[in-house]
């Protein structure tokens, strides 16, 4: 079991992301999905603790990492401030939008 703490677990996704990106070939489209696999090698079960997502960029990443760890990861589980999510995710879409 691997518990970690949100903020720091994106540190590692983030980096990883940058390592794939400079060491495969231009483009590829595995960055997020061999990141979500080497993630798995790790643990079976995944503890993500304050699950805050502050940054756009994070919450595209979120959105395809969470839909590959799934796939490799038997249990999965993050706390979070739900309020804190809802609100930020909702603004954002308005944004891009166009609505807000």
């Amino acid at each position: 079991m691997r518990r970690v703490h949100f903020h720091e677990f994106m540190l590692k996704v983030h980096a990883d992301l940058h390592t794939y990106k400079a060491t495969s070939e231009r483009g590829s489209p595995r960055a997020i999905p061999a990141v979500a696999e080497s993630t798995s090698r790790e643990t079976r079960v995944l503890c993500l603790d304050e699950f805050q997502v502050t940054d756009m960029a994070d919450v595209y990443i979120c959105t395809y990492i969470h839909t590959y760890i799934h796939t490799y990861i038997h249990t999965y589980i993050h706390t979070y401030i739900h309020t804190y999510i809802h609100t930020y995710i909702h603004t954002c879409m308005h944004r891009e939008s166009g609505w807000g």
